[in-house]
């Protein structure tokens, strides 16, 4: 079996009527069956992560069995890693409704973040500002105040309603020409409030900023648009969607090409993506991602349609 074989189990297809078949679904995770104190363990921590696929599983396991290697080798196991990496960066742009060539994955969404917040940071001036909101996870606020303290830059923080909604009329208040960056969240991993995305990308983009997007709540919920949405980086993480733990970001090819990005002299720098990943990457991981997007595409039941169809069938 190479890395590109398919380890799945049983078909997690819909019911005849009323959508899906949810003891067939429950049969596809091991997890469930897990027992505590003679009681079966009910999974309620949402911020904690989604629980996985036995297909999942055996995709990362059949990853170390048949084809363990790192790339830029002329031998089979080389060839097939490279080749999981493409397919990869192609699932996760259906899923995210972006461009594969801007694709990125990371150890988490956090730790790509304070990559590329050092990467921004390094085409600033002392002075410039960068929006942050109280709705926001730690992953999408640290990184702005660590490169600000760094290169004295300024944070604008927009704030709440009362309501725990975001206050989009504060948030465009705090936009000057001097902003360069607002990070916002699609949705509120704590509260569950959706952000108007189209307005403050609109917003941003009307000073000249980038709109930076944390979509790891979001993307279990409802279906991502990049690309339509106009966001410049959206950042979210396989384990909340059924997936490992890995951290992925999609930016737009044209902005991966031109950040300063912290990498060895001889990596390559296409595509344009890959210059936000240093060294190696955790290939069992990004194998487990890309069958991770291909099961919730499959709960569709509509087989004969392209990826992106059929995961907008199974949102």
């Amino acid at each position: 079996m190479s890395s590109g074989a398919q380890a799945r189990s049983s078909d997690p297809g819909p019911a005849a009527e009323g959508g899906l078949d949810l003891d067939a679904v429950r049969a596809q995770f091991p997890s469930l069956t897990r027992e505590v104190g003679g009681r079966t363990v009910a999974w309620l921590d949402g911020p904690g992560g989604t629980q996985v696929p036995q297909r999942v599983i055996d995709r990362v396991v059949a990853y170390f069995q048949h084809s363990n290697s790192n790339t830029d080798g002329h031998f089979a196991a080389a060839l097939e890693t490279e080749q999981l990496i493409d397919d990869a960066k192609a699932a996760v742009g259906d899923l995210l409704g972006a461009d594969p060539a801007g694709v990125a994955f990371g150890g988490s969404m956090t730790t790509l973040n304070f990559a590329l917040a050092h990467a921004v940071a390094r085409t600033c001036s002392p002075g410039d500002r960068i929006v942050v909101t109280e709705l926001d996870h730690e992953g999408n606020v640290s990184p702005w105040l660590q490169v600000a303290r760094d290169r004295g830059l300024e944070v604008d923080v927009a704030r709440g309603t009362a309501g725990g909604t975001l206050d989009v009329e504060h948030l465009e208040s705090l936009l000057t020409e001097r902003t360069r960056v607002v990070a916002f969240t699609l949705a509120s991993n704590a509260l569950g409030s959706i952000t108007p995305v189209e307005r403050v990308v609109a917003a941003a983009h009307r000073v000249g900023a980038l709109a930076w997007a944390d979509a790891v709540h979001f993307t279990p919920h409802r279906r991502v648009r990049k690309e339509q949405w106009g966001l410049d980086v959206l950042l979210t993480s396989a384990y909340k969607w059924c997936g490992p733990h890995l951290g992925i970001a999609a930016l737009t090819p044209s902005l991966a090409a031109e950040l300063p990005t912290d990498r060895v002299r001889v990596a390559d720098p296409s595509p344009p993506g890959h210059r936000v990943e240093t060294g190696t990457l955790a290939h069992e991981l990004v194998a487990g991602t890309l069958e991770a997007v291909e099961y919730l595409a499959d709960l569709s039941g509509v087989p004969d349609q392209p990826r992106a169809s059929r995961l907008d069938a199974a949102y």
